[in-house]
């Protein structure tokens, strides 16, 4: 028979199977191992049955149920989803009370470390809060805040910090105040020395003055009227006054009283003296010497000592610009380093620790000094770190929880609470007795699941019994040839099916698989050609091009101006690609048939075009870059945390790969930066959104989204998550 007719029957078969058999699904789904399925035939009208679990059971079985249909006994629970008790197969809720979880009443925290300063230095301020807040905020200009975290401020008087935290439950205020002390007052500079003619009777400090003093006195005949008068004279001390011949009568003894500076002769003249004057007291008459001597009257022939010039510098040991060999403070500011939060704690507790198989419990925690918390067992990352709780998945054997406190130093501790399987026991009972007696059992731990469910009527019969060994069953009156035929045709039509997938999409997809293998092959084969420089030199010479068998693909070295794709193949990057281009070096390969290196020999190329310095960077084209992948940029430039993890998890769910995202991304913006180191071209989009980063900044960003993503974790998104946190945080988001 041709192909295409046996196609065409087995359509057929398979329409005639699709429009009658659709009850043979619903019965294979609905039927449970442990229990009994109705279906609608003719019968005698009445039974029941029931089981146990393990460890003991009991059944019982009714008579004649009346004759009518079997109504199904009503599940009686709470059937508000919103309650905590809700039963999802309930269908009465007669005689229930459904009991709601109380909105908690929001708690906040806000903690200074250290909680005093100096004018000038600065303070941790860390705040947290309780989970069902929905918005905090703290003021003095810090503004709302969505997550735990903390920020250096640096107040220049005393501060208290207020913190606002809301949510259903109410409001609920926090504060935390740093003390500021003054500064010590700035020191006076100036001349100390009372002799000086710049002296500062208010300076506290000489540093950086210098003294002045009187010029040093010129000695000369201060009488015009002698010969050897100097007009510049400022004393006459020791100095005799010449004059003409002519005498000048009076006394010439300059030591009496009626002493004439013009005389040149005493003849006629007595001269006068006064009384002795009292005999000197010499000393050093300098008040800032060591030597220094209130009672001297004269200073001639002594030597004025000073104390060494002091050492400045900081003198307490616990700065870190402390000097061990100053002698004085004045002027100097010491400074200190950054005080550091302390290491994280975490407490982790359950409630109740002991629940029933399939039940959940109510895990709560609180932690200190934590940038991040997150519980085992599929529940993750709780927010708000330091303190909170969450309702665990269902436990159905013995489960130990663990909770991870992270510091925002990277310190980790761990913390666990032990859960519970109480022992459960019961019995069933039989549908009303309107309809039918049925019996129950007991049970032990666990109890076993046992499913039954009642079928539409088909017709207007009374229900039957329909037991498993009456399967297979295929809903239609056939009789038994033409139940064979359609099993048959069933049969057909698999085994058509089988022969299509095996002969026919198989090998297509084998060649396939075979066509693209040669040709990721004969990609990662291509012998790469090295850059050669453009040498301008001697033109007009021709080279003569060498044929020779093909050499061996050589070993990939980094570019400056390619970046991390100057280690991709084919022009395909890969994590293992960015990683050589972070360590910027390669293993050599083993060279054969390497024709040997000729040194001193110039290479001559025939028309060089000049080469040119300073180009400025030809912008990619940035229509081929995915609007998705340059929205995610933007969020992570930005800083936003909430849009940058919706966009993984979006990307996830579109079948994404998250290792393949973040390569782009890293792509994208080592392009920005290699454009502003080398020139390079880059995607202009890219390079006006990083715009606001400085070189440095970028560069860190570029080094925490490469190094982790590598192979280490066995699902992908873990390092995803883990990348575009290390980014966030150099950003500080």
């Amino acid at each position: 028979m041709p192909t295409r007719y046996s196609i065409t029957l087995i359509l057929l078969f398979m329409i005639l199977a699709l429009s009658r058999g659709f009850v043979l699904q619903q019965y294979f789904h609905e039927l449970s191992p442990f229990g009994v399925l109705h279906a609608s035939a003719e019968g005698d009208g009445g039974g029941g049955a029931g089981g146990g679990g393990d460890g003991g059971g009991g059944a019982g079985g009714g008579g004649d149920g009346g004759g009518g249909p079997s109504a199904p006994a009503p599940v009686i629970g709470c059937m508000d989803p919103s309650a905590t008790n809700y039963n999802p197969a309930a269908t009465s809720q007669t005689g229930v009370t459904c009991t709601y979880t109380p909105v908690p009443t929001p708690t906040c925290i806000l903690t200074t470390n250290p909680s005093s300063i100096t004018a000038g230095g600065s303070s941790f301020l860390s705040w947290g809060f309780s989970s069902g807040v929905t918005s905090f905020s703290i003021d003095n200009g810090i503004g709302a805040k969505t997550v735990p975290g903390f920020i250096s401020v640096s107040p220049v008087t005393t501060t208290t910090y207020g913190g606002s935290a809301a949510g259903p439950g109410g409001t609920a205020v926090c504060s935390a105040t740093v003390t500021v002390t003054p500064a010590p007052p700035a020191p006076v500079y100036g001349c100390m020395d009372s002799t000086a003619t710049n002296y500062n009777s208010a300076a506290t400090s000489q540093t950086g003055a210098t003294c002045t003093y009187p010029p040093a006195p010129v000695y000369g005949c201060m009488d015009s009227t002698a010969t050897n008068y100097n007009s510049a004279a400022t004393s006459q001390t020791g100095v005799t006054c010449t004059y003409p011949p002519a005498p000048v009568y009076g006394c010439m003894d300059s030591t009496a009283t009626n002493y004439n500076s013009a005389a040149t002769s005493q003849t006629g003249v007595t001269c006068t003296y006064p009384p002795a004057p009292p005999a000197p007291v010499y000393g050093c008459m300098d008040s800032t010497a060591t030597n220094y001597n209130s009672a001297a009257t004269s200073q001639t022939g002594v030597t004025c000592t000073y104390p060494p010039a002091p050492v400045i510098g900081c003198m307490d040991s616990t700065a870190t610009n402390y000097n061990p060999a100053a002698t004085s403070q004045t002027g100097v500011t010491c400074t200190y380093p950054t005080p550091s939060p302390g290491a994280p704690t975490c407490t982790l507790s359950a409630s109740p620790t002991s629940v029933t198989a399939g039940s959940s419990t109510s895990l709560s925690w609180t932690t200190t000094n934590g940038g991040t918390f997150s519980i085992d067992q599929n529940v993750g990352a709780v927010t708000p770190a330091i303190g909170g709780s969450v309702n665990s998945h269902a436990i159905n054997a013995v489960t130990t929880f663990t909770g991870t406190v992270v510091s925002p130093t990277g310190q980790t501790v761990n913390c666990a609470t032990t859960v519970t399987i109480a022992p459960t026991g019961g019995g069933a009972g039989g549908p009303p007795p309107t309809y039918g007696g049925g019996g129950g059992g007991g049970g032990a731990l666990p109890p076993p699941t046992i499913t039954l469910a009642a079928l539409p009527h088909v017709a207007s019969q009374r229900l039957a019994y329909l037991y498993l060994s009456q399967i297979p069953y295929t809903g239609l009156d056939l009789g038994p040839v033409g139940t064979t035929l359609y099993w048959l045709a069933l049969i057909s039509w698999a085994l058509a099916l089988a022969y299509l997938v095996l002969f026919g999409a198989a090998p297509a997809a084998n060649r396939s698989l075979r066509a693209f293998g040669q040709r990721v092959a004969a990609s990662l084969n291509a012998r790469e050609l090295a850059p050669v420089p453009a040498v301008a030199r001697e033109p007009h010479i021709v080279v003569t091009e060498v044929q020779s068998a093909p050499a061996p693909e050589a070993p990939r070295s980094y570019s400056s101006y390619d970046g991390f794709k100057s280690f991709a193949r084919g022009g395909a990057l890969s994590i293992d690609d960015i990683v050589k281009g972070l360590s910027r070096h390669h293993h050599a390969t083993a060279k054969h048939n390497v024709e040997p290196v000729r040194e001193n020999v110039e290479p001559v190329f025939e028309n060089v075009e000049p080469v040119y310095e300073h180009v400025e960077a030809i912008a990619a084209d940035s229509e081929a870059t995915p609007a998705s992948v340059r929205g995610f940029i933007a969020a992570l430039v930005e800083g936003d945390r909430a849009a940058v993890f919706a966009g993984l998890r979006q990307h996830v769910r579109g079948n994404g790969s998250p290792e393949k995202l973040i390569t782009d991304i890293v792509c994208l913006l080592d392009d920005a930066y290699r454009a502003r180191i080398d020139g390079t071209a880059s995607d202009s989009g890219i390079s006006r959104l990083t715009a606001r980063l400085s070189t440095p900044v970028l560069e860190q960003l570029i080094t925490a989204l490469t190094i982790a993503i590598d192979s280490s974790y066995s699902v992908g998104v873990t390092g995803a998550k883990l990348a575009l946190t290390r980014a966030l945080s150099i950003l500080g988001a």
